[in-house]
């Protein structure tokens, strides 16, 4: 039951990240997310397999429904903190995944100015099925039982993506790279 608070500082993302609990060996700042919908949803969605932690500004007054789409481009369980009012008397720092973080600004507004926090995206070298855990594909093993089975490459990376949920470009690109990191190592 220690408060943590950060220091003042030049970058209210930076003094953020420092208290929010979620890992800072790499991170992105992101900035602003687009205020309408559309855009805002592509942009999260463009976002949806970052590895690397995520600082994003936001309105206050539209906080809640941020987290709301946040939370269906990220999964609802993803790791989160919202500051508010960094450095400042009335600073506040609220953790937890970005369903609890909807609901919780969603009963209660958030004042001030706000800097949300985002864990990166869980390794996608292996990803677990639909049953949480029940099913984990590999990637890399499963292109290679479809290819041998006599899909195409781009009817492989399509195969994964819907199995997986990560994009079929995604999923072809990793393929090509791995396929001349291979003939490199000859």
């Amino acid at each position: 039951n220690v408060r943590v608070m950060a220091v003042p500082g030049a970058s209210a993302a930076i003094a953020a990240l420092s208290i929010a609990g979620i890992p800072t060996d790499r991170f992105t700042f992101e900035g602003f997310v687009p205020a309408r919908g559309a855009a805002r949803r592509s942009a999260l969605e463009e976002l949806r397999h970052e590895p690397r932690t995520m600082v994003f500004y936001e309105a206050a007054r539209r906080l809640a429904d941020t987290l709301a789409e946040m939370a269906t481009a990220f999964g609802e369980s993803r790791d989160a903190a919202v500051v508010s009012e960094i450095t400042k008397t009335y600073e506040a720092t609220v953790r937890g995944t970005l369903a609890e973080l909807e609901r919780r600004f969603r009963a209660t507004p958030a004042l001030g100015e706000i800097t949300i926090i985002i864990a990166g995206a869980p390794d996608t070298s292996s990803i677990a099925g639909a049953d949480a855990g029940s099913v984990t594909v590999n990637v890399g093993e499963a292109l290679e039982v479809l290819r041998e089975a006599g899909l195409g490459l781009k009817q492989a990376s399509a195969a994964i993506a819907r199995l997986t949920g990560m994009r079929r470009r995604e999923v072809y690109q990793n393929a090509l790279k791995s396929r001349s990191d291979d003939s490199s190592d000859d």
